[in-house]
């Protein structure tokens, strides 16, 4: 049996990959063609593993395909959904999710190490915003919530 991340370093010819450890899905690439990107995704757990793009590959494809080849050993931190996967390359968040890998000036023919940041909550719908009860109006004008302090001497 085969994992997921073993099929997609046998996809590319005459590159030289090592899975560490076995059947856990996370891949490490030696050698990388010349007109390819590893990408090295570096969890906040520590866990990485890398995988090979195309230059041209948009940063909505390349969240798709981190998706869908997600490692095994990775189950418990799997996102729900492919939004909650956020790429973050050299301190910025690629949000520009139909902007290229090559926008971004990541090189061809290297590993680049992105962070992977999992978005556990969804930013709420302006919709659902709208219909939260909002907060009563103080009882009391502003100038009487003011604090008043008495000293006896």
């Amino acid at each position: 049996m085969t994992s997921e991340g073993e099929e997609l370093s046998a996809s590319t010819p005459n590159v030289s990959a090592e899975t560490v450890p076995e059947d856990t899905g996370v891949v490490h690439h030696d050698k990388v063609p010349s007109d390819q990107i590893n990408l090295r995704f570096l969890l906040v757990s520590g866990k990485k593993t890398d995988m090979f793009c195309g230059p041209t590959e948009t940063i909505d494809a390349v969240r798709n395909k981190i998706y869908q080849n997600w490692p095994g050993a990775w189950e418990a931190e799997k996102p729900a959904n492919v939004g909650q996967i956020r790429i973050l390359f050299r301190g910025k968040f690629l949000e520009q999710f139909q902007s290229t890998l090559e926008s971004h000036k990541i090189p061809v023919g290297q590993t680049t190490t992105v962070h992977l940041v999992i978005r556990t909550t969804v930013d709420p719908q302006p919709e659902a915003a709208e219909s939260e009860p909002k907060a009563a109006p103080p009882s009391h004008p502003p100038e009487a919530q003011s604090s008043r302090c008495c000293v006896i001497l």
